[in-house]
């Protein structure tokens, strides 16, 4: 059988954001969670902190791997894919590569699963990034 995670991204740094979310800013960025598929029952298996604003998360459809961009109009965001270790639920951060844009808000997959797209909302720009399979990183930036 094969477990199922739901993970969450969270904003730890409102501030630095182009929008005012309301509520608490979140002490971790990540927090990852084991679904009971029969209960629907989340439970807490890892959090995950130095990622300023997790704003949007892309799952890989074929490899254990999932994406996430963080967000703010201060700084240019990060790209940073992950892995989960099926054994333990601890998530293990595989490679962070910057978007060359602020607010970065969307990531997308090409049909290929060759690229990878990411959309920075402040300066309004498109990065495509080519990923690379036999290493499961980000490789290669193309503008």
């Amino acid at each position: 059988m094969v477990t199922e995670y739901v993970c969450a991204s969270s904003y730890t740094s409102p501030v630095d954001l182009a929008h005012r979310p309301r509520g608490t800013p979140a002490r971790h960025s990540l927090s990852l969670y084991k679904l009971d598929e029969k209960s629907g029952q989340l439970t807490l298996m890892t959090v995950k902190g130095g990622l300023d604003n997790a704003a949007f998360l892309r799952s890989h459809p074929k490899q254990n791997i999932f994406y996430c961009v963080t967000e703010s109009i201060k700084d240019n965001g990060h790209l940073v894919s992950f892995s989960i270790d099926a054994a333990t639920g601890q998530l293990h951060e595989l490679e962070r590569v910057g978007t060359f844009g602020r607010s970065s808000c969307y990531i997308t997959l090409s049909k290929d699963l060759k690229f990878v797209y990411v959309v920075n909302y402040w300066d309004s720009t498109m990065v495509n990034l080519v990923l690379d399979y036999l290493v499961n990183y980000i490789m290669e930036i193309y503008w």
